[in-house]
């Protein structure tokens, strides 16, 4: 919930959430010990607890429908949150199905159990090391290749005012080699500049303009929606605004909303 951005407007705050379910669940164990009750835990309650595991992945599945919705899958990296985000949603989904499908009482449900989370946790240990890999690549690629310093500012100067005056950033589906053939120079040379003498990804670029677009609104739009005001300023799902925000600004869209009262603003 925290990754999509819905986890201060539920009606029942995470902590006490949780605290009502390990409750429920050491009051239960308590009052019906497996030693005694052995019966009762590979019928009923196995069940039981196999269909509260299932209501949570169907809200799940609905609290993440609209971000899929929205996603161009041929942008997708390792490194997007999305990406990790459905990763886990399916890991939890086959873990579910192997437990679900095989019976408590038997060695079936034991041996299944085990490979899934095996197949599950040695999958997410791959992509992770294919992402830091990936990662790497970036940092390295242009170590030895610097941009001269009066051409590089130059290039920043120009690449500032393009982006202010027609607004790129509010294209979701903006990308780099459309930004640097308006800058006029190629995509690499682009990447290149952006990493050597900003210090930033292309991603955390247009990102930073995004987030000081979103600012405003925030601000002076109260009751705009955190979803109209990701898509108006660039954003492609909800999730990602929040956590893009969170990381530059150090607070929530609805925090940060809640401790700045409106200002009078040029137009976005």
């Amino acid at each position: 919930m925290s990754k999509v951005g819905k986890i201060e407007s539920q009606l029942i705050k995470w902590p006490l959430h949780l605290t009502g379910l390990l409750t429920l669940i050491a009051g239960v164990g308590i009052a019906y010990p497996y030693q005694s009750n052995p019966e009762l835990w590979g019928g009923t309650l196995y069940k039981v607890i196999n269909f509260i595991w299932l209501l949570y992945l169907v809200m799940s599945a609905y609290v993440l429908f609209p971000t899929v919705k929205k996603l161009n899958y041929k942008q997708l990296s390792l490194t997007d949150d999305n990406t990790w985000l459905i990763s886990v949603f399916v890991g939890n989904a086959v873990i579910w199905l192997a437990y679900f499908t095989a019976s408590y009482t038997s060695y079936t449900s034991y041996i299944v159990g085990a490979l899934s989370f095996s197949f599950i946790f040695l999958l997410a240990f791959l992509v992770f090391i294919k992402a830091r890999e990936s990662q790497k690549k970036g940092h390295i690629k242009y170590e030895n290749k610097k941009i001269i310093d009066t051409e590089a500012d130059s290039l920043i100067t120009k690449l500032a005012h393009i982006m202010e005056e027609e607004e790129l950033y509010k294209n979701a589906n903006v990308t780099m080699p459309q930004i640097a053939k308006t800058l006029g120079i190629s995509s690499s040379y682009l990447s290149q500049l952006l990493n050597d003498n900003c210090n930033k990804s292309f991603s955390l670029f247009m990102n930073e303009y995004r987030i000081e677009a979103a600012k405003l609104l925030l601000i002076n739009e109260k009751k705009m929606s955190m979803d109209l005001i990701a898509e108006q300023c660039g954003f492609n799902s909800q999730s990602t605004f929040y956590n893009a925000f969170k990381k530059l600004v150090g607070a929530t869209p609805a925090l940060f909303r809640k401790e700045n009262k409106p200002i009078r603003s040029p137009e976005l």
